[in-house]
């Protein structure tokens, strides 16, 4: 009833083109936090050193989700 067909040959190009801005503002905070950020349709990797992990990143990236009207699973 909503989302995008998985498998689809479109799939990747629509969950990027939805995603530009989420993109955007995770790699600038995974940055600030001296990580990497990678996303492939709906997998999200963040890498981010134990020194500048902190409890606040899990909240900020479930906000940013709903934001998009997503949820984090």
């Amino acid at each position: 009833t909503h989302g995008i067909p998985q498998g689809s040959p479109i799939s990747a190009m629509l969950s990027n083109a939805y995603l530009l801005d989420f993109d955007r503002l995770m790699s600038s905070e995974v940055r600030s936090r001296s990580g990497t950020y990678f996303r492939y349709c709906d997998d999200i990797l963040c890498l981010i050193p134990k020194t500048c992990f902190d409890n606040s990143f899990e909240p900020f990236v479930r906000a940013r989700l709903t934001s998009f009207g997503l949820s984090m699973h």
